[in-house]
This record gives C-alpha cells, sequence and structure tokens, in this order.
C-alpha cells in the first residue's frame, strides 16, 4: 500500500492553486508583494511548501489530513500577529473592490470573519474609495483596521453608523494598548443622519477602552460618539460638515473617563456635545468656524489646552453649560471670532454650585457682543485669568452682570451701600452723599430697571465745584471697566465728564474718603447736554484694558459736574467688573 494514499488528490490541488496564485501575482504583484512583506509571522501549518518560479515567497499551504470536503474558510492559515490584505485575501476568500462603485459591505464583513479565524489580528486596506451600505462591525478584542489612503463611503438609506467598534473577547482592556483604527476617511450623506464612528462595550470585561482612533470624518449627523463602557480613547483625526463632531450622550453606563482629542481640526454645525456627568473630553486642536463650539449638559466636562478656537460670529452663544458640575475650561490656548454678526453672549452658564467655565492664560480677539458681556450667568462661575488681548471691547466686562463688584448698582436698596462719595465740592466735605453744592439720594420717580436709580442734584451753576465718584477696592495687576446709565429729564444744560480712575483713597476722622493720588484712564466721555430731555444713555469706558497699577487701592468712575448748570441727572445699572 502507498505511504500516501492521498498523494494524487494533493498534487491534483497543489497544481491548480499554484496556477491561481501565478495568475494574482502577475495581475497584482505590487500589492501581493505588499501583503506578503505585512505578514511576516506567517508559520508553516502543514507539511507541503510550494513555491513557483515568478514569486520566490514561499506560500503556506494547509495540508487536508482527513477526507473531510473544502469549506469555505481559506486554506492559508496565517499565525498570531498576521494580517490580512482586504482587497486580496488568502482564497477562497473574495475580496473587497475599493472602487468606489461596488457594495464593498459583504465582502469585508466575510474577509474580517476569515481573518479573526485564521488568527490574524489586522486588516489592510490598500488605496481605493470603499462603499458600504449597512454598519461594519468591529471587535477591537481580535482585529483591528489599517488603512493607506482609504475612504469608506456610506451608501446606504438607513440612520445607522457607519463605523461600529465592540468588544466580545472577554478580556480585560487594561491590558491592551493599540492602535484600533488608522488611516480612513469616512464619507456620510450629509449632516441629518449617520454617525462616523460608535464605541459601546457591554461590560467592564468587554470595555472598548484603551485603544486610539485615527479617521477623518465627514458629512454625517455625528462624527464620533461614545457610549456605554467606552473610556482611556484618544481620537486624533478630523471632523468637518457635520452636525455634531464629537458625541457623548447620557443614558450609557460606565463610561466617557479620559477621552482624549488631539491634534485635530474640527468644522461643523458644532464641535462638541457631552451629555453625561462623567464623561470628560481633554481637547488639544483646532476649533475652526463652527457655529458653536460645546454644549455640556448634566455635568458634562470638556478642558482645552493648548487649543485654537476661532469662528465667524453669529447669533447663537458658542458655549453653554447646563447641570450642576458641568464644566467648560481653556488654558494656554487662543479664542477669536470675526464678523459683524454677534452673539448676546459667548457663554451661557447655569451649573449648580460646582461648576462654571474657566478661562485661563487666553488669548482673545474680537470677542464682541450685543451685550458687551462675555457671559449669561444664572448659576455658577465664569472667570478669566491672565488674558492676553487684541482690540477685545471694554474688557472686561466680559463676565456678566452678576459678576459686578459694586453691592447695589441698580440701587434697589432704599440707602446707598456703596463706596460713592462726594470728592470735589464748594467747602469742605463732611459728609459723603450730602455736600455744599451736591447731593446724592436714591430715588423711586425715574429707573431704568428695578424700581430705584441714584439722583445727582447740583445747586449752583457752571463753574462751581461739583464732583462725585462711584468706587471701589482693587487687587493689583486686575484689569477692570465699567458701564452705566445716565438720564437728564429737565432742562439742565452744559457738559458733564464721566472718566475711569485708578486711585490711592484714605479715609479722614469721620470715615470720609479722601483721593491722595489718581491716575486717570483714558479721556473719559463727555456728555453736552443742552436744554432737551436726555432718556437713558449708555456710558462705557474708552479704553480696551486697564490694569490695576500696584499702588492703587481702588477703581473709580468719576463724575464731574463742574461745569453742569444746576439740575438733577439720574444714574442706573451701573457695572464695575475685574478679573
Amino acid at each position: 500500500m502507498p505511504k500516501f494514499p492521498y498523494q494524487r488528490v494533493l498534487k491534483s490541488l497543489f497544481k491548480g492553486f499554484q496556477n491561481m496564485i501565478n495568475k494574482l501575482v502577475r495581475e497584482n504583484v505590487t500589492e501581493l508583494r505588499e501583503s506578503s512583506n505585512r505578514v511576516s509571522n506567517t508559520q508553516r501549518q502543514g507539511n507541503t511548501v510550494t513555491t513557483n518560479s515568478e514569486n520566490s515567497n514561499p506560500e503556506i499551504v494547509q495540508v487536508l489530513t482527513d477526507k473531510a470536503p473544502i469549506q469555505t474558510k481559506s486554506l492559508y492559515a496565517v499565525s498570531s500577529g498576521g494580517e490580512i490584505n482586504v482587497k486580496y485575501p488568502p482564497v477562497p476568500m473574495v475580496g473587497a473592490k475599493g472602487d468606489g462603485v461596488t457594495d464593498d459591505t459583504a465582502a469585508i464583513i466575510n474577509v474580517q470573519q476569515g481573518a479573526i479565524s485564521l488568527g490574524a489580528n489586522s486588516l489592510y486596506f490598500p488605496n481605493g474609495t470603499y462603499c458600504v451600505s449597512n454598519t461594519l462591525t468591529i471587535d477591537i478584542s481580535k482585529i483591528r483596521w489599517e488603512g493607506s489612503k482609504v475612504s469608506i463611503k456610506y451608501i446606504g438609506t438607513e440612520d445607522v453608523p457607519i463605523i461600529k467598534m465592540i468588544s466580545r473577547g472577554n478580556v480585560s482592556p487594561y491590558s491592551r494598548r493599540t492602535k484600533a483604527f488608522s488611516g480612513f476617511n469616512i464619507y456620510g450623506k450629509g449632516k441629518e443622519k449617520n454617525t462616523g464612528i460608535h464605541l459601546e462595550g457591554t461590560d467592564s470585561n468587554n470595555a472598548v477602552a484603551h485603544i486610539t482612533l485615527d479617521a477623518n470624518i465627514h458629512d454625517v449627523k455625528y462624527g464620533v460618539v461614545f457610549f456605554s463602557y467606552t473610556y482611556l480613547v484618544e481620537y486624533t483625526g478630523d471632523a468637518w460638515n457635520c452636525n455634531t463632531c464629537i458625541y457623548m450622550p447620557s443614558g450609557g453606563v460606565d463610561y466617557g473617563e479620559n477621552i482624549k482629542l488631539t491634534g485635530a481640526y474640527y468644522n461643523s454645525d458644532l464641535a462638541f456635545r457631552n451629555d453625561t456627568n462623567g464623561g470628560e473630553f481633554f481637547v488639544q486642536a483646532s476649533i475652526d468656524y463652527n457655529t458653536r463650539v460645546a454644549v455640556i449638559n448634566n455635568g458634562g466636562k470638556i478642558f482645552l489646552k493648548n487649543s485654537h478656537i476661532e469662528f465667524t460670529a453669529n447669533s447663537s452663544i458658542p458655549i453653554e453649560l447646563r447641570g450642576d458640575g458641568a464644566v467648560f475650561e481653556m488654558t494656554g490656548s487662543s479664542f477669536t471670532t470675526g464678523g459683524t454678526t454677534r452673539p448676546d453672549y459667548m457663554v451661557y452658564c447655569d451649573t449648580g454650585n460646582n461648576g462654571g467655565a474657566w478661562f485661563q492664560n487666553v488669548f482673545m480677539g474680537n470677542l464682541y457682543t450685543n451685550t458687551d458681556f462675555f457671559a449669561n450667568i444664572v448659576k455658577g462661575i465664569v472667570k478669566i485669568d491672565n488674558p492676553s488681548c487684541e482690540t477685545v471691547p471694554f474688557l472686561p466686562r466680559f463676565v456678566s452682570s452678576g459678576s459686578n463688584k459694586l453691592i447695589d448698582g441698580g440701587f434697589e436698596k432704599t440707602s446707598v451701600v456703596d463706596e460713592i462719595f462726594i470728592s470735589s465740592d464748594t467747602k469742605p466735605i463732611t459728609d459723603p452723599l450730602i455736600g455744599n453744592n451736591l447731593s446724592l439720594v436714591i430715588d423711586t420717580t425715574q429707573f431704568r430697571s428695578g424700581l430705584r436709580s441714584l439722583k445727582a442734584t447740583k445747586i449752583f451753576g457752571a463753574g462751581s465745584r461739583c464732583n462725585f465718584c462711584f468706587s471701589v477696592p482693587v487687587s493689583a495687576y486686575k484689569k477692570l471697566n465699567f458701564k452705566l446709565y445716565c438720564k437728564k429729564p429737565g432742562t439742565g444744560r452744559g457738559t458733564v465728564y464721566i472718566t475711569p480712575a485708578f486711585a490711592k483713597i484714605i479715609y479722614d476722622a469721620n470715615g470720609v474718603a479722601k483721593i491722595k493720588n489718581i491716575k486717570y484712564q483714558g479721556s473719559g466721555t463727555a456728555l453736552a447736554f443742552t436744554a432737551s430731555a436726555v432718556d437713558w444713555t449708555l456710558i462705557q469706558s474708552d479704553v480696551i484694558t486697564v490694569t490695576t497699577p500696584s499702588w492703587a487701592s481702588h477703581y473709580l468712575i468719576e463724575v464731574n459736574m463742574d461745569w453742569f448748570r444746576a439740575d438733577s441727572l439720574f444714574f442706573d445699572d451701573i457695572f464695575i467688573g475685574e478679573i
């Protein structure tokens, strides 16, 4: 009896496969050589190696050891650590076309299944455009995808993720450090539906975690979505022409820790949306010409460092924070706008007692708003530290009306409670509010908001000394500015000068403030009144940025009425801010 009873069958099989391989080599020499080099760890699984004269690289062939018929499973066996080319996989797998026309969904799914069954840990996509009509699911515990100038184009009609990443290996994610997906451009069909990449694990041992993604995403509703059991992920790609570039929805389980978004460019309707309390986006990117920058709900958190925000301002508030503990923080970055359309505020903040927005060492340029305030604070904190600025108007009415350093800038209390004092009079000053030529009292007949205002009445005519100040204590090297409203209902004429200044203030034995040293900021605002009545008029500093000198104890708004004839002026809604 022959030593090998199936020798004739094997020889026939080998000859057929050898002819097929030679044909593939002749047609696709370059890509087959690339694939052969990539699968460098291929090990022999049988006891037969075939080599042809046109290709010196040996092909490993699995020897049949029984009479079982050949299955659809590839006859090539690849060792752990190998890579499969999705266009030219081992036979009898049928590769994807990548021609920009053919629907490659089924082919990619089948090749991926075959690669996993053979123990390959990587699926390689050569250059091309791969059209897909349904979700491509990647189990990151079993395989990673690597592309080379590759586009994945969605041609389906359903609102589904184009790429979905899961983990079914029941392996602790802490043992995984890998680039799971790289070298791809993903194209949807517009902003109305589809997600570029959706990440979602099932439990702590099947988490989508400790991975890096590198893909550019275009024309989808959501660029990248992070959901349950997704954490410690770094996304380094770009996203543009999306409804939302990066999204973390609420309702998931154990997700959102330390999501890094680095080296990217975002240009869409909304750059970031974070709707979950435990969600953290750590961003180092360029956020250019998005309609809105960030929406944060339910205590989500977004931290930007060494990033760049630039957009043509529009009527939408760029940054919106809602929910107790919601945080937006920007450090060592730049924040600039342009255009003529302005939002009412740059930040809306309603974050309870535990959240807010912080801007530290940020360059700020052209941040104009309709209200001249940077933020609308319902509850929470908006704080700006050490900004550098260019053409930023009236800094720091950057903050909000709730950040007023005056206790009662609207004069709703029945008496004056702030440090408001007469600074110049026709006789020595013994009372800060009642002098020889001037009286300062709360009035209930005129008001811009609320029910009261401050009434300043001059007794003598033009040329008589008559000055008073609104004053707040300040710290060294802070930036300050002001705004207020003034009304003249009577017939008084003349010119009133309103000028900000820094001063060193001391107090006499009666507790009356005296100016020891003063330095004016800018030329001030001159109000030239005729006999006609003048309704509430906004007055604000003509100086963009003023910084407290080290010697100053107070910031003043001086109202000089020397050249105003006897009559009354009313003041309301006074704001003095400091950053």
